[in-house]
């Protein structure tokens, strides 16, 4: 179970890797650029305790969720990196 900790309403517009993951198993992700919807963070509390995950939720119910990581605030944008990625989301005002 994880706990809620805040929602926005988001677009992704950008997705790259981190590290020198192989291509062929880390490409799958670049399918959910432009997903627009509920972006929710949330905190883990058993699996991983006290790190950050997000879930974002588009109206025709796609979603894709992340694996733990940090999280920056850039103006209007919501970068999340993890191991392998660097989200880059639009925060639109709700």
């Amino acid at each position: 179970m994880a706990k809620q900790i805040n929602s926005y309403i988001a677009k992704l517009v950008d997705i790259t890797p981190v590290d020198d993951t192989e291509l062929n198993d880390w490409a799958w992700r670049c399918q959910y650029i432009g997903i627009e919807g509920v972006l929710i963070l949330f905190e883990s509390e058993h699996k991983r305790p006290g790190e950050l995950f997000l879930k974002i939720v588009s109206r025709d119910r796609r979603h894709l969720k992340t694996s733990s990581g940090t999280i920056e605030f850039d103006k209007n944008y919501l970068v999340f990196t993890t191991k392998q990625s660097k989200y880059r989301f639009v925060l639109y005002p709700h």
